[in-house]
């Protein structure tokens, strides 16, 4: 009998771990046909950053969500003040990602003389760790670990699966299939150190009118206490911090500000991060500036790009340091 026992109890075993085995397996593939049938715009975000070199020292990184990533030309900025650039402003992020993200920059390539935070009103309202794209730009297990445990805080459980996290992937694919993806931008020209122009402007009829951006006093913690390491980060290294927020049209702007208290405590941490603050007159960006109201398109940017340069080389933060070691 008791042979008979520790045999079931070893079949049992058997039959656990070739189960598990296979779901992680189903897993592993729906993930892989997920992204295999992504929607151009996802690809295209995605290898555009493809071209970071970790053993070039850049003057300057962009940090920020998709209005940041859309915004600042790295070209006309080094044309402009002679500071090599890069953007690394990443489709819906939160800055709980942006932070994350340093943190691994940080850990394989020479830290920059000037982190450029693209800041916007709604960036403290977002759900950390929510973003699909952020997680193709960090290296380490670790970090990638720490992304997966910030969406099951926002009870996304399906995060912990390779397939669960290429879920909105999928949902773009079969949006696509039916017709219905078409809200995609126009790519004239290859990336530009992580910018990828686009030149689509959209009808109005198709702009975003509603955003997953609950008023969570946990999210906002999150969020300003990651910016808070930025600034951090940016001390110890010796770097300048500047905060510059890229135009929204003046038809979508009340969408993105929230209510008063929001928009206060937005104000109020954009105090403690810097002192300089770069913000463009809006009435110089009209609708066709915009691909759906909200992100600049690429001749908006290039004047967006301009004119923050010109900004920053009248700003308190010019001269920059000189690189560290």
């Amino acid at each position: 009998m008791r042979s008979f026992t520790s045999s079931s109890k070893g079949a049992w075993a058997v039959r656990l771990f070739l189960f598990v085995a296979g779901l992680l397996l189903l897993d592993q593939m729906v993930s892989r046909i997920a992204r295999a049938s992504a929607p151009a715009d996802f690809k295209a975000a995605v290898d555009a950053k493809s071209g970071f070199e970790p053993a070039r020292r850049f003057d300057v990184w962009i940090l920020g969500d998709s209005l940041a990533a859309d915004a600042f030309v790295p070209e006309v900025i080094e044309r402009e003040t002679g500071l090599s650039t890069f953007n690394w402003g990443v489709y819906a992020s939160s800055p709980v990602e942006w932070e994350l993200l340093l943190r691994d920059l940080d850990a394989r390539a020479p830290f920059p003389r000037l982190i450029v935070l693209g800041a916007n009103p709604q960036m403290l309202r977002k759900a950390p760790g929510a973003g699909p794209y952020t997680r193709e730009f960090v290296r380490s297990p670790a970090l990638r670990a720490e992304l997966t445990g910030l969406s099951l805080l926002e009870d996304d459980l399906g995060a912990a699966f390779a397939s669960g996290r290429s879920r909105l992937l999928a949902r773009s694919a079969l949006l696509g299939l039916f017709g219905r993806g078409s809200k995609t931008r126009v790519h004239p020209r290859p990336p530009d150190n992580g910018y990828l122009a686009n030149t689509r402007v959209l009808p109005p009829t198709a702009h975003p009118r509603a955003m997953n951006l609950g008023a969570d006093p946990r999210r906002r913690r999150l969020n300003t206490s990651a910016l808070r390491a930025i600034k951090a980060a940016c001390q110890r290294h010796g770097a300048v911090l500047v905060i510059a927020e890229p135009p929204t049209s003046a038809r979508e702007r009340p969408m993105l500000e929230g209510s008063v208290a929001e928009r206060t405590a937005y104000s109020k941490v954009l105090d403690h991060l810097a002192n300089d603050l770069f913000r463009p007159n809006p009435k110089e960006f009209g609708d066709g500036d915009f691909f759906d109201g909200i992100h600049l398109v690429d001749p908006a940017s290039r004047r967006f790009s301009e004119a923050f340069s010109k900004w920053l080389l009248q700003s308190d933060a010019w001269p920059l340091p000189q690189a560290g070691p």
